[in-house]
């Protein structure tokens, strides 16, 4: 993407800004199912997952151990979970919560597992000319929720951990990788375990390019005369704005927050612009199977061939006076309507058929008519 924009630099010549595209929608590193490991201690010191399933708050009773932090009993707000280490047994409350086992707090040293569902980012678009409806099971605090109707001739983004089924086989669906940002971090340090999660505020991300790089085309000219194209040169100013960029990408803020100068020592030091470096070009005078620039198709040499034919052309006239062919021939005719002419035919002596010519539209059987039937050999 090449945004141009010429004035005259401080020193004298002209620039333009060149922002080189990507294609790949904003990603994280991370990997999914997402897998954290902890440790914990003592044979007589159990560790405890309890998951609350309700909405309403749970009381869970305990006896700390491991230099369990939480203390005796705990208030678990309505769908959260926690861990807990109690050299007793922690009995359910009730059917909406789940307690499970999972080892010893030996030496508080244990080993958990958690898995994150996948969490995929798909694109679609609705190539038919009606609406069409979207099922799928929001992930990545999605905004959308299911079933989703999305309009004729349009596209969205969709978060989803069971991918998307449409009402209609006119939908494209890419799946486009893992949704952003939806990152989840474990900290182990014990007696302590903080299990942070951070969550993209919105899979809706805009369509187009993102830039990871901005580098400016500048070129010293003389006062009045016009740009060489062959002495542009390149200067990255990318390392300049890195701080503020988002996963990776170049953000307005830091374009326009910045102010770039182009100094004698970068300018001098920068390389000559080349567009072979961005789009494949077939040099002048080279014959080979790519196009060249501009064009549209190979030249294959100065020879024209023309199929002539002699064709032969009789026109034969019909004279028609004001008595003949008045009346139709078609049975179903009203004799109340004026007859007209749809086609001619010619006979020969022998009243054998030779010709049928049918008229555009038919013409009114009116008074002394003249009819012309031309013949092509």
């Amino acid at each position: 993407m090449l945004f141009r924009s010429v004035s005259q630099s401080r020193y004298g010549g002209e620039f333009g800004c060149l922002v080189q595209p990507g294609y790949t929608p904003i990603t994280t590193t991370t990997t999914f199912p997402i897998t954290t490991t902890t440790t914990t201690s003592t044979p007589a010191c159990v560790r405890y997952q309890i998951i609350n399933n309700d909405t309403k708050n749970a009381i869970i009773n305990f006896t700390p151990c491991c230099d369990e932090t939480e203390t005796s009993p705990l208030l678990l707000p309505g769908l959260t979970g926690t861990i807990l280490c109690s050299s007793s047994v922690i009995s359910p409350i009730s059917s909406a919560v789940t307690i499970t086992n999972v080892g010893n707090c030996t030496g508080c040293t244990t080993t958990t597992t958690t898995t994150t569902p996948v969490c995929n980012y798909y694109q679609i678009t609705n190539t038919d000319t009606k609406s069409i409806t979207l099922t799928f099971t929001p992930c990545c605090d999605e905004t959308k929720t299911s079933p989703f109707t999305l309009p004729q001739s349009t596209s969205t983004l969709i978060c989803s951990t069971t991918g998307i089924v449409p009402s209609s086989s006119a939908a494209t669906i890419t799946n486009i990788g893992n949704c952003p940002s939806c990152v989840t971090t474990t900290t182990t340090s014990f007696p302590i375990t903080t299990t942070t999660t951070t969550f993209c505020p919105s899979c809706e991300l805009p369509l187009g390019f993102f830039a990871d790089k901005f580098q400016i085309l500048a070129q010293k000219v003389p006062t009045g005369q016009r740009p060489d194209p062959t002495q542009w040169r390149l200067i990255d100013f990318t390392s300049q704005i890195s701080n503020n960029f988002i996963n990776g990408w170049i953000t307005e803020e830091s374009l326009t927050g910045t102010t770039f100068i182009i100094s004698p020592d970068n300018y001098d030091s920068a390389p000559f612009y080349n567009l072979n470096n961005f789009i494949k070009l077939t040099p002048n005078n080279t014959i080979g199977p790519k196009l060249n620039f501009g064009d549209e198709y190979y030249f294959y040499g100065g020879i024209e061939t023309d199929i002539a034919a002699t064709i032969y052309e009789m026109k034969y006239k019909i004279n028609l006076s004001q008595s003949e062919f008045q009346v139709p021939s078609n049975p179903t005719w009203s004799t109340t309507k004026q007859p007209t002419i749809s086609e001619i035919a010619l006979y020969d002596s022998e009243k054998n058929l030779m010709v049928i010519s049918k008229l555009q539209y038919p013409v009114s059987r009116q008074g002394i008519q003249q009819l012309v039937i031309k013949l092509d050999f």
